[in-house]
């Protein structure tokens, strides 16, 4: 699984990793904080396809990257030049333990904790399975095309109902 970029909103602006056909392509959702779906837009930055070369719809599915926080890891190099990023927002306690971040990589380690109750839920499950899954559960965002959102922005409660419907499947044959 990985983030499509940063580099939207043109589309053909999903570079490699991203362009592989079997990896999983998430692109950025900014669900603007509000509990309505109704709101919900693709991010601005978030890269759209087709792939360059081969003309792929990616990304494969979007999910929520926007506005989230995050750790900050004492003494990494975020933390140290935390002066030298004035376009993130650090947590206001005085303390910089957290951070607020936007991106389709904070996407994409949404969708990895999704993926990881998956497989709690159904060890058995494939990669190809769990794209499938991921992808055909997903909801599509009215006005956008396969291009901005792939199959749609990610929806947790059905994917693990399939991935349990799975596993009930595979105990009974």
């Amino acid at each position: 699984m990985v983030a499509a970029g940063n580099d939207g909103p043109n589309n053909g602006t999903i570079n490699s990793p991203g362009i592989d056909p079997l990896v999983i392509t998430v692109g950025n959702l900014n669900d603007k904080n509000t509990i309505t779906p109704l709101d919900d837009e693709i991010d601005f930055n978030s890269s759209r396809g087709p792939t360059p070369y081969d003309g792929l719809p990616k990304p494969d599915l979007i999910a929520r990257g926007t506005n989230i926080i995050s750790a900050l890891a004492p003494n990494s190099t975020l933390a140290n030049e935390v002066n030298s990023y004035p376009h993130i927002d650090f947590d206001k306690d005085g303390q910089d333990d957290y951070l607020i971040l936007s991106g389709s990589s904070m996407a994409t380690a949404m969708v990895s904790g999704i993926i990881a109750l998956l497989l709690q839920a159904n060890p058995k499950l494939t990669p190809n399975q769990i794209k499938f899954i991921l992808m055909s559960t997903a909801k599509s965002l009215k006005g956008h095309t396969i291009y901005d959102q792939g199959a749609g922005v990610i929806d947790p409660a059905s994917s693990l109902t399939e991935a349990l419907n799975l596993k009930s499947y595979y105990q009974i044959t």
